[in-house]
């Protein structure tokens, strides 16, 4: 079953767009009653409803997903992820933490069954260097206790002032090449001698939510 957020969250755009329950699902091809349906959480979505919903919204489907932080500001204990940039989304930065929390100032995190705060934090990518598999606007959740890997796709600190998503491709001389799929962009060889920090990708936020949730 999908999160209660999801409902709640449905029900609160539709209203701050001003759209009844059958005009959004008009919007969508979709009956009154079906919308009716999601919002009461009798139902819950599948992937192709939940990027209809988000698409006649203006949302990301990670955006119908997010679940609101407490009135103290506080994640939520032992589930709540943080997001990184989600007022800032040109630009990538890599993870602070404190008392064994990723720091952040957003008001909302993303909850995924079996994942703790420690474990992981979330970014929204800011380009499409590693389109068609990750693109702009992409809500991608990263490990931080997972120890990367030659091949990994990754959010990687370049030690140079530079945060950027890349594979990560090993070189026998201890250098790191990160390589783009698109070649608009261009690679960035890292040297042994930086102080780079890498944390793997686990994947795209709306599609381990709801995979889980299944």
């Amino acid at each position: 079953m999908i999160s209660s957020a999801f409902s709640r969250n449905l029900r609160k755009y539709r209203k701050q767009r001003g759209l009844t329950q059958a005009a959004l699902g008009h919007l969508c091809g979709y009956v009154q009653g079906h919308i009716s349906n999601l919002e009461r959480g009798a139902i819950a979505p599948s992937m192709a409803v939940l990027k209809k919903l988000a698409s006649a919204l203006g949302l990301s489907p990670a955006e119908l997903l997010m679940e609101e932080a407490d009135e103290r500001g506080d994640h939520i204990p032992g589930v709540g992820i943080a997001i990184l940039n989600e007022r800032k989304r040109d630009r990538l930065a890599g993870p602070g933490t404190s008392k064994g929390r990723v720091v952040s100032d957003s008001r909302k995190v993303l909850c995924l069954p079996g994942v703790r705060s420690q474990d992981a934090f979330a970014a929204f990518l800011p380009d499409d260097a590693m389109a068609p598999a990750f693109g702009k606007g992409d809500l991608v959740v990263f490990s931080l206790t997972q120890e990367p890997a030659d091949g990994d796709v990754c959010l990687v600190d370049t030690g140079k002032g530079e945060v950027v998503f890349r594979t990560a491709l090993a070189l026998p001389s201890g250098q790191w090449r990160l390589q783009p799929t698109d070649p608009k962009f261009q690679p960035v060889v890292i040297k042994a001698r930086q102080r780079v920090r890498m944390w793997p990708a686990i994947g795209r936020w709306e599609w381990l939510a709801y995979r889980r949730r299944r």
